[in-house]
């Protein structure tokens, strides 16, 4: 299976998501996971001068964005770093997320700036009241820590669960007041793209963007352009008869002579394997449904009359007025366009 990355389709949407912005916010790429299948390196090198800041996981990907030489400044979402990775992300000039004292003297000792992260309703990482938060900031005040923001992460959006979202908003705003009083120029963010796109109210200082750089979000938004395509080719046709089967436990049965080709993309390249209950592909002749269990190289599509190896067949884009999306794919095979895009890949 071949990926085709569009880059300039990133760097449209990119400029979308800007103009929807309050006037001042600042526009943070969230490239983690490899940028989300796309590429992290160059899909990083061709919007900076697009964003003001970089959004990353782990320390290691912070690392490759300063190695192909983007300037911008990085956050690493995560905390858990040791003091190598620290001193690291010190001289490379990385901002480390800080939600523990800990963090905070080890911050006073190496010398990296963070911004502290709140926990307003996900329960996964952050300071989850202000007894804690105001802890953590004795410690950075004290010890002379660079705090460059505050921030928090909403568990849902507006049209799942306003009132949950509201609730969400309030409590960072209220611990982000506590920071704001301690380091008045910290920025403050909390919007993903759903919120950047469809909650001006919760803009704050600055927005984290990642699926609405790739080309998705939910059907409110503006038009997005797909940022990832992926492509397979035919590599064998053949005639099933009435009654023969298909593929691994001959979970397909022919109720008539069916003409069928073979694919050469499977779960070994991020397909998922539950695709095949419904999941399709586009050929010259439109739509073509897989049938039979997903193999990890392969599938086989039924109605394939006419072609021949070599063919193209599409798994992800557009051809002849059809298309597949990422969340064409997620809803067929119940998960989110998420786990789609960040699991194609080139094999």
């Amino acid at each position: 299976m071949k990926i085709c990355v569009n880059l300039e389709n990133i760097a449209k949407n990119a400029d979308i998501i800007r103009s929807r912005l309050n006037s001042g916010v600042k526009l943070c790429a969230v490239v983690k996971a490899n940028a989300y299948g796309h590429g992290l390196a160059q899909v990083a090198q061709y919007i900076e001068n697009k964003v003001d800041f970089f959004a990353v996981a782990r320390l290691d990907e912070a690392l490759t964005l300063r190695s192909v030489g983007v300037k911008k400044a990085v956050l690493v979402l995560c905390s858990d770093v040791g003091r190598r990775e620290a001193r690291e992300a010190a001289a490379r000039d990385i901002t480390l997320t800080a939600d523990s004292a800990e963090t905070a003297e080890l911050a006073a000792a190496e010398g990296f700036s963070v911004h502290i992260k709140t926990d307003s309703g996900m329960n996964r990482l952050g300071l989850k009241d202000e007894a804690e938060l105001e802890k953590v900031l004795d410690r950075c005040l004290a010890l002379g820590v660079d705090v460059g923001g505050v921030y928090s992460h909403f568990a849902c959006t507006m049209p799942t669960n306003p009132k949950a979202m509201f609730a969400q908003y309030k409590k960072f705003c209220r611990m982000a007041s506590v920071v704001r009083a301690a380091y008045p120029a910290a920025l403050r963010h909390i919007c993903n793209t759903s919120a950047a796109l469809n909650c001006p109210a919760f803009h704050c200082d600055m927005v984290r963007v990642g699926l609405g750089l790739y080309g998705y979000c939910d059907k409110k938004t503006p038009s997005l352009f797909a940022g990832k395509s992926a492509c397979a080719s035919v590599i064998e046709t053949k005639l099933v008869r009435q009654g023969e089967s298909v593929g691994y436990d001959m979970a397909f049965t022919a109720e008539r002579d069916t003409s069928v080709a073979v694919i050469d993309c499977g779960y070994g390249d991020g397909l998922p394997r539950n695709y095949a209950r419904g999941g399709y592909v586009l050929t010259k002749y439109g739509k073509s449904v897989i049938i039979g269990n997903m193999c990890m190289d392969m599938c086989v599509i039924a109605g394939a009359g006419g072609l021949r190896r070599g063919d193209k067949a599409v798994i992800l884009g557009e051809w002849g007025g059809n298309s597949v999306k990422a969340d064409d794919i997620a809803e067929i095979c119940g998960t989110i366009p998420y786990e789609i895009l960040c699991g194609l890949r080139n094999r």
